[in-house]
């Protein structure tokens, strides 16, 4: 099959929404809860759904975004006992920054949305990139700061993983009418922050994105995913119905009187 490249949709990030029996032209965002401490690190982003013409970013080329923890929460999170170990971060001592082309950001503290895996950004302030920016440990200095009313900052899960097993966010910054989209990918070299050994989008993770893949084949993929799910969800009833079937009969022979000796 050969692949059209200059169709925009072709390279765009999409799914098969079986409820409305659409392609969907934006990732696929993850549905149930996701723990706030596994989003924890920093990311670059790897997509860009604003501007039609550049979808795909290199990492390095359009920013990033980071997310830690403050000393309080970092702190107590270190001291954990093992008992606690699977409890999640509190969101309110949560601190990170984002840069998109120019327009940087920091917050402290994220508040719960709507959807079950996202969050909002709480107290941001945007800094304008008139210069070579010098990002510190939480925010870019040396910047006039402005409060940017009427700005709405969004980060959710997408319902894909990369080849590391880390799921991709979506950014999204709303304000007015205007609303810019990244979806950044979990970055594992720690030297990230010095712009060495940056990670982009590999050929399965563009697959999983739908990337590069023809409409009607993220259909047909999904589509049969859906039937294999159901055959196994037919499969498991059947099963849980013979276990209940043969508990039931167990209880009805324990509960026969025995038979009366001549």
């Amino acid at each position: 099959m050969t692949l059209n490249v200059n169709d925009y949709r072709l390279g765009c990030v999409k799914y098969w929404d079986g409820e409305e029996k659409e392609i969907v032209y934006r990732p696929k965002l993850r549905e149930e809860p996701y723990p706030l401490k596994n989003l924890l690190g920093y990311y670059e982003w790897v997509y860009n759904a604003y501007w039609e013409e550049d979808r795909e970013v290199e990492p390095g080329s359009h920013g990033h975004f980071k997310l830690g923890l403050d000393h309080h929460d970092a702190v107590k999170v270190g001291n954990s006992p093992a008992k606690d170990k699977n409890a999640d971060v509190d969101p309110a001592h949560v601190l990170g920054e984002f840069d998109t082309c120019g327009i940087g950001s920091k917050f402290a503290g994220l508040k719960a949305c709507e959807r079950r895996s996202g969050w909002v950004f709480d107290e941001h302030k945007l800094v304008e990139d008139s210069e070579e920016p010098s990002w510190g440990e939480f925010g870019p200095k040396g910047f006039e700061e402005f409060d940017f009313h009427g700005s709405e900052m969004f980060i959710t899960v997408v319902d894909v993983l990369d080849d590391n097993g880390n799921p991709f966010v979506e950014f999204k910054h709303s304000c007015g009418e205007e609303v810019v989209v990244y979806v950044g990918k979990k970055q594992k070299n720690a030297a990230v922050d010095l712009g060495k050994g940056l990670e982009g989008l590999t050929d399965g993770e563009r697959k999983r994105l739908g990337i590069y893949v023809e409409d009607a084949e993220i259909k047909r993929v999904a589509l049969e995913m859906k039937a294999s799910d159901d055959d196994a969800g037919d499969a498991a009833d059947v099963q849980d119905v013979d276990v209940e079937t043969r508990k039931r009969r167990a209880e009805e022979d324990s509960s026969e009187e025995p038979p009366l000796k001549k």
